[in-house]
């Protein structure tokens, strides 16, 4: 037996549902459990849950009442690990997608070694059917093992996200997803990684990441999107209390990048702009402390310095026209 349960938190994905579980059913390798948690969905997801359950003897459904998804991903966790059979966790989102041999080779790569994690590659798409997957050779497949550091850095994405990987139970015997937050992977996936001696990264798109434009990160501003700048801020402590340099300024950079980005959002709205003063803030404190990062210098990222300083993005504003009617006059670029 494999003992492999793969947990889908659920809420109000209707429309995607279907597609998620059909592509799990059709794994390659069939044994395995899947646990799908209905947390409190006010569409027909619960009920398209129950009618899988119905005729797939390996789907668990356990209905809760909303609280999250971080408390969905527990709920699937205590329910997998009460089980002595379960060795292996897999995640996947319920409006995403996964190759049909994921679990296969998942479990191939990294059964019969000391490794407590691997993982594969992911492919976005947008439309409504998912990649078309090719049979896969297992020895066609490059698979290296990682340091910790080597493979946060090296695997953009990959770093943060729950999905996409197999992990011994081991890795979660301590550690559960902080309920209420939003962003909740990116409190726990890096201390997972960063518990291990290394991590098997497999170089090949296992996992379909839909970008789904009603999903909880691509959805309008709220104050809780604020919880992702915590879990940089405990991530840049871990990295530099513990000299991963290279993992530091990684989330540095990506942190800059993504306040930049919900700065700019907000500037737009009409909307929780007290907020605004708030998030320049942590931008003005993140620049002057990273301001050494070969990526985060004015004159390479000057984008990060006018969402922290309002009044840079007015000087330029006030010096284009300026700037247009010199070039015009005299010919020379300024």
């Amino acid at each position: 037996m494999s003992g492999i349960s793969v947990i889908v938190p659920v809420y109000n994905t209707e429309k995607y549902l279907s597609r998620c579980v059909d592509s799990i059913l059709c794994q390659t390798l069939e044994d395995f459990e899947l646990i799908l948690i209905d947390d409190g969905s006010t569409d027909l997801s619960g009920t398209i849950c129950d009618e899988y359950a119905a005729v797939d003897h390996r789907i668990t459904v356990i209905h809760q009442k909303n609280m999250g998804q971080a408390a969905a991903r527990n709920t699937g966790l205590d329910s997998a690990l009460e089980k002595e059979d379960c060795e292996w966790i897999a995640f996947v989102d319920s409006d995403d997608a996964v190759h049909p041999q994921m679990l296969e080779l998942l479990y191939k790569k990294i059964s019969g070694t000391s490794e407590k994690t691997v993982a594969g590659d992911c492919l976005l798409f947008h439309g409504a059917e998912a990649p078309t997957s090719e049979n896969v050779r297992e020895d066609s497949v490059k698979t290296v093992s990682m340091l910790p550091e080597e493979f946060y850095v090296g695997c953009p994405y990959l770093e943060t996200v729950s999905w996409g990987k197999l992990y011994h139970r081991s890795c979660f015997e301590s550690i559960r997803y902080p309920e209420g937050k939003m962003h909740e992977d990116r409190f726990v996936t890096y201390k997972i990684i960063f518990s291990l001696s290394s991590v098997l990264h497999i170089e090949y798109p296992l996992y379909y990441y839909f970008h789904n434009p009603d999903g909880i990160t691509k959805s309008r501003w709220k104050p809780g999107r604020l919880t992702a700048f915590e879990a940089f801020s405990e991530q840049l402590d871990f990295f530099e209390k513990n000299g991963y340099k290279a993992a530091e300024d990684s989330t540095a950079y990506h942190s800059a990048i993504v306040l930049r980005d919900q700065i700019r959002e907000l500037e737009k709205t009409g909307e929780y702009r007290k907020y605004l003063g708030i998030m320049r803030k942590m931008m003005r404190k993140h620049l002057k402390k990273y301001r050494s990062h070969p990526h985060m210098g004015l004159t390479e990222t000057p984008s990060f310095y006018t969402a922290a300083y309002p009044q840079i993005e007015m000087a330029y504003s006030v010096l284009r026209p300026v700037r247009k009617i010199i070039r015009a006059c005299s010919g020379f670029r300024v």
